[in-house]
């Protein structure tokens, strides 16, 4: 297999974090700055969204940060809401939250919401994104929609999701998967199954630099994937995760509904 097939398959769990508020009283795990009103907290009832103060970790785990069909496209000078789709989501589907974080270095943002409509579309106001404390450009946000498994040991279930200026944008776009880790790390290993059938069981060897974004196309055939991986650190640490993805019959579904 190529390097380049290998690197299309390379996901990795997305490590609860503490921040996703439950319901909506916006608990944090963190604490907010007092010198900014853009600091984390409730808006507008739907949603916890603004920016946090974490102190700097050497973890060796993998954090997906988001799951797109294609980049998230949108200009903040123009667009006072953004359209987030989820793709191939079912109306009736279990309850679940997008979450989009700062992949700025450093820069520790986040918004959250349950608040995705039955066609699996969430309006997203930019007031807070056009803040002078955040102003993150569309290469800078990730986000995904995330169901938590069935139980605690069961892994998160993700969907791929559209991000857009207020027009939307329903063009046709490749699965893509943002994660990070905190460490820097030299290998890591990938096994990919479907239905128990394991399809990929591969190593991935070279530097992953801590603290920056690694965007992989995950260009595969439609299905449900189950993804274990084992995480290297350059220090000798091993961090083992496993999540499952969803890939839509098409690229072209929006929210669940096949565009025409």
């Amino acid at each position: 297999m190529s390097r380049t097939s290998i690197i299309s398959l390379l996901v990795t769990a997305l490590v609860p974090c503490p921040l996703v508020a439950q319901g909506l009283d916006c608990a944090l795990g963190y604490s907010v700055p007092d010198d900014t009103d853009a600091a984390y907290g409730p808006r507008d009832r739907v949603r916890c969204e603004g920016v946090y103060i974490r102190p700097v970790s050497a973890s060796t785990r993998l954090v997906v940060t988001g799951f797109h069909l294609g980049e998230p496209d949108f200009d903040l000078a123009s667009d006072s809401e953004l359209v987030v789709e989820v793709a191939g989501l079912p109306e009736h589907h279990p309850p679940g939250r997008l979450i989009a974080r700062s992949m700025r270095p450093r820069h520790y943002y986040q918004m959250d919401t349950p608040s995705v409509d039955p066609g699996g579309i969430y309006v997203w106001s930019t007031e807070v994104l056009r803040h002078t404390d955040v102003r993150l450009r569309p290469r800078e946000l990730a986000i995904q929609f995330a169901v938590p498994g069935a139980s605690d040991s069961d892994p998160v279930v993700l969907w791929p999701v559209r991000v857009s200026g207020s027009g939307g944008n329903g063009s046709r776009r490749v699965p893509i998967l943002v994660m990070e880790s905190e460490s820097e790390l030299n290998r890591i290993d990938l096994r990919v199954s479907r239905e128990s059938d394991v399809v990929r069981d591969e190593p991935w060897e070279r530097p992953f630099m801590a603290d920056a974004p690694i965007r992989i196309p995950l260009d595969v055939p439609p299905g449900i994937y189950d993804l274990e991986l084992t995480a290297f650190g350059s220090a000798g640490t091993i961090g083992r995760t496993r999540v499952t993805v969803h890939i839509p019959e098409s690229a072209d579904e929006r929210g669940g509904r096949r565009s025409r």
